[in-house]
Parts: C-alpha cells; structure tokens; sequence
C-alpha cells in the first residue's frame, strides 16, 4: 500500500480561492510535484487508485492516474483530520493577500501543534482523535482486503498518514513526523499483520529539483 500526501496546495495571493484550505486547488508547485511523483511511478504496476475527495488529494492522482490507465476511487474516510471548527474562516471580501496568510498561518500552527505534543486533542475543535484513528485505520485496512497480493496507491494528507503509520508501529501519538508534499510511505499489510517498508520518500522530488527542506 502507498500511501501518498497530496501536492502543496498553500497558495499566494494570485492562485488563492475564497473559503478554507480544504477549498484551495494544488498551486502550480504542487501540480510539478504531482507530475513528478507520476514520472517516478509510472513504470510501478499498481491494481487501483484511492484518493480522498478533498480537491488538493484528488488532483495529485491524476497525472498518476492519467500515465497508468486507471481511475480514481474516492474513498471519504481517507480525508484530513478535520480541523474547520478550530476558528472561523475569513468573511467574504477579505483581500487574496490576508486570506493565503490566513491560510498559511493556521496551517503552521497545526503542524507546530501536532509535532510538539502528537496529539490532535491538544487543539480544540479538532476531530475527537479516537474517531480519526479508527476511521484511518479502517479505510485503509478495508482497501487491503479489497487487493489480496496486489498494490494499490492511497492518496490523502499528512494526518492520514501519520495517523495510520502511527497506528501500524503502536505509537500513541496522531503526528510523528513532518510529511513532504507527494511523499511515499510504504505499508505491506498481510491480513493482521503490517510492516512498514518506507517512509516519507522524496526521491522524485530531489531530482525533479523540487525538494523544499523548509517543508
């Protein structure tokens, strides 16, 4: 199982859409990390595509999609923790510059959060922790037996990641490491029993000259 994060989808003032983060479309950084994450897999024989429904996910598969033939499934459980009610999201009319600082703001004080303490329940009005983890855990456990011998590509966002390798090694925190833009994670799952193979592969990116260390 591949599981892979989404492009950057952080956007400036010019590419900037009115709404939250989970409305913003992959800037054009993120489309040529998509495209490179494409070139690096498409020799990669892989039995199904599944993506979140969220935009910035669904629009990473498709290069991927496009170069192998095959769909996407959208799978809603494969989502990003859900954050929306943490504050309030900015009115109508506010200017494109305020709202990607906005943006950029409150998503650097989630991964602050997140990488210092690993647990979502630290930020009020987060997704209860408990409920995230089983529903990472399931979809992606659930997706595995849909594939018996094969490899399938999950495409989705740095909490479901972490939470569902976390989940894989036992460890009792939500975020445990700072996943890149289309990196690769690697879990083999055999009925109960699951191995991490990779984590966080950025090799597409570095020589793509895409590789952003700040990430």
């Amino acid at each position: 199982m591949y599981l892979i994060r989404h492009g950057d989808a952080l956007p400036d003032a010019s590419q900037v859409r009115a709404g939250t983060y989970d409305d913003q479309d992959l800037t054009a950084l993120g489309l040529r990390q998509a495209a490179a994450l494409a070139a690096r897999l498409r020799s990669t024989r892989f039995d199904a595509i599944y993506s979140s429904p969220l935009g910035r996910a669904m629009q990473t598969a498709e290069p991927l999609a496009q170069v192998l033939g095959l769909d996407i499934h959208t799978e809603l459980d494969l989502r990003e923790v859900d954050f929306t009610g943490i504050e309030p999201a900015p009115g109508p009319g506010t200017a494109p510059a305020d709202l990607a600082a906005h943006l950029r703001a409150q998503i650097d004080r989630l991964i602050t959060v997140a990488m210092s303490s690993g647990r979502w329940d630290d930020l009020p009005g987060v997704e209860d922790r408990a409920a995230f983890r089983a529903r990472v855990a399931s979809a992606h456990d659930h997706l595995a037996t849909r594939h018996p011998g094969g490899r399938i590509a999950c495409f989705s966002h740095a909490g479901t990641v972490n939470v569902y390798v976390a989940t894989v090694l036992g460890l009792d925190r939500d975020y445990f490491f700072p996943t890149v833009n289309t990196s690769i994670s690697v879990v083999r799952v055999n009925g109960a029993r699951r191995v991490v193979l990779a984590l966080n592969d950025i090799c597409h990116l570095r020589e793509a000259g895409l590789l952003r260390l700040t990430e």
